[in-house]
Order: structure tokens, then C-alpha cells, then sequence
């Protein structure tokens, strides 16, 4: 029974829910079917990083009766953070993929209070990825608990901080089956400290930019090819700049698999970093002019070339 479950479970068509079209955003709808094309196979990322959250997840799936052991609910929560651009709504595509698990998206903003959002929360069923993506700017309740807030300003407080720790404790302590929840940011430093420890956020991934490794797994992906003469020149620009997997993947696009498209596209990539790198440059000079007098003289003290090395 157990491997006829197994077997219908890998086999069967994944889903996508959403909170958003629903009253007071406290119920789960069915959008459609979760039919996204993203697999580790196709992620753009280095293969050590990649296979540390493969091995991650494998293990989680398969370690009930551990958690059980140890009296700990059986979840796991990512935090995905990096710019806009860097993959990580096709790492969360990946993650249900390999995971086979269905992808509940929930729209904080939708949420009509604290317990709205309990409600919505323990009605996510066994074996699913809770997704809150740019949870920085789903709400403002994501910011420092310390900072001050009119009574005015609570008063119409859709949810709160403190209602979204409860949840994400409380959620999955009354179910059996294995749950992940995913948070993703552009910006890791603007959420509070006590949302993104270990225990509710356990794995931090940085979702970075494109280095070289990952341009030779997108050429292979995109143009077929594992070597070509212009990648060394490739390697040393994106070590002067930085671009997105996404931006690098746009300039891949060939019309056809002959060998001269590949060439275009790689000739169209480096144009686009020498320029990347060459605005670069600019910025920096303008930025350099800019400084006062005062400036220069403590970075030259600073950096202990003139001064005695210390900065006051």
C-alpha cells in the first residue's frame, strides 16, 4: 500500500492555490494546474550550492519518524534572498518539482487579520510549499518589532508581526505530514531577526549573481555548447561586473542550433557586459569626484598607506 501510494503520488499532476480572489483573503482557491518547466536539471546556480539544497530536501522528505523521534513538527523552512532577476521563483518551481508537492501562494496583503491568516494557514494541507514571496513588501509588518507605531496606525493593522510568528510556529504542529515554506526577499536586511531565525527560516540561500560557472551551465542549457574561444573573455568580464542568470539567459536566446547563432549570442553577451562594466567605471569616477577633501584624507589614513591605519 505504501508503494502504491508512493507511485500514484510521484505520478500525479501538481497544483497551484492562491489566497488572493478569496473573502477577507482567509481561504485557499485553485488556480491551476502547477505545470512549471523548472527542475535542479535547468537552475543556473553553482553544482556544489545546488546539490547541498537537493541533498537538503531529500533528507527532509524522508525523515518523519526522526522528527517524530526528536518531537519537533515536521517542517522546514527556506529563506530565498538575492536582487530581482536571480531565480528564485524558478528555485521554488524547482523545489515543488523534486519535492512533488503542491504550491500554496499566499498574498499577505489579501489577509484580513491574525486570525484570517490561522485559519488560512492550518487549512494548508500535508506534503505542500507555502510560498510568501518579496515578503518584504507584502506588508509592513515585516520590519523591526522595536519600531514605534501610532495607536491610529494599529488600529487598521491588517496583520501583525507577531500574528505571523504564531502562525508559522503554530502551523504545522497539529499534522503528521511534511510541509515547506518558503520565504523570498530582495532585500534580507530590511526583515526582522526573530521571521528569518533558524527554526522558522532553517536554510538561508543566497540567490546571487551570475558568476562563471553558472554562464557555462546556461550556454550548455540555451546554445548546446560546453566550450567556445569567447569564454575566457566572458569569465573576465563578469568578474568586473555584475548581471542577473535572467539578464545572461535573454542574450542566449538563438533563432537556430548553428553554430553561428551561438556565436552572435556570445558576441551580443560580451557587448553587454563591456558596457556594464565601462557604466561601472563611470559611476565609480563620478562617485570619486563627488568627495570632499576631508574624504580622501581619512580613506588615505585609513587604509594605513599614509596615515597610522586607524579611521576616527
Amino acid at each position: 500500500m505504501e508503494k502504491g501510494i508512493e507511485t500514484v503520488t510521484k505520478n500525479r499532476q501538481l497544483k497551484l492555490y492562491s489566497n488572493s480572489a478569496s473573502e477577507q483573503g482567509g481561504y485557499w482557491n485553485y488556480i491551476m494546474e502547477f505545470d512549471h518547466p523548472a527542475t535542479f536539471e535547468t537552475v543556473a546556480m553553482e553544482e556544489e550550492k545546488k546539490k547541498d539544497i537537493i541533498n537538503d530536501l531529500k533528507k527532509f522528505s524522508k525523515a518523519k519518524e526522526y522528527y517524530r523521534r526528536i518531537g519537533k513538527p515536521w517542517k522546514r523552512g527556506y529563506l530565498l534572498y538575492g536582487p530581482p532577476g536571480t531565480g528564485k521563483s524558478t528555485m521554488i518551481a524547482a523545489m515543488a518539482n523534486e519535492l512533488n508537492y503542491d504550491v500554496y501562494d499566499l498574498e499577505l496583503t489579501a489577509v484580513s487579520s491574525n486570525a484570517n491568516l490561522k485559519r488560512l494557514l492550518n487549512r494548508t494541507p500535508c506534503n505542500s510549499i507555502l510560498v510568501i514571496e518579496d515578503i518584504d513588501c507584502s506588508s509592513d509588518i515585516t520590519g523591526q518589532r522595536e519600531k514605534k507605531q501610532s495607536d491610529d496606525m494599529v488600529k487598521f493593522e491588517k496583520v501583525t508581526l507577531s500574528g505571523l510568528l504564531n502562525c508559522v510556529d503554530g502551523l504545522f504542529s497539529a499534522y503528521d505530514g511534511g510541509r515547506v515554506m518558503v520565504f523570498t526577499t530582495n532585500h534580507v536586511e530590511n526583515l526582522d531577526s526573530a521571521l528569518i531565525r533558524r527554526g522558522r527560516m532553517d536554510k538561508h540561500i543566497a540567490m546571487s549573481f551570475c558568476g562563471f560557472e553558472a554562464f557555462k551551465f546556461l550556454a550548455n542549457n540555451y546554445l548546446g555548447i560546453e566550450n567556445h574561444e569567447l569564454f575566457p573573455k566572458i569569465e573576465g568580464l563578469l568578474k568586473q561586473t555584475h548581471i542577473t542568470p535572467a539578464d545572461v539567459a535573454e542574450n542566449l536566446i538563438a533563432d537556430d542550433d548553428d553554430e553561428g547563432s551561438a556565436n552572435a549570442c556570445l558576441q551580443t553577451l560580451i557587448e553587454v557586459l563591456e558596457k556594464k562594466v565601462e557604466e561601472e567605471k563611470s559611476r565609480l569616477l563620478n562617485d570619486d569626484e563627488k568627495k570632499t577633501e576631508p574624504d580622501r584624507a581619512v580613506e588615505e589614513n585609513g587604509t594605513g598607506a599614509k596615515g597610522n591605519g586607524h579611521v576616527y
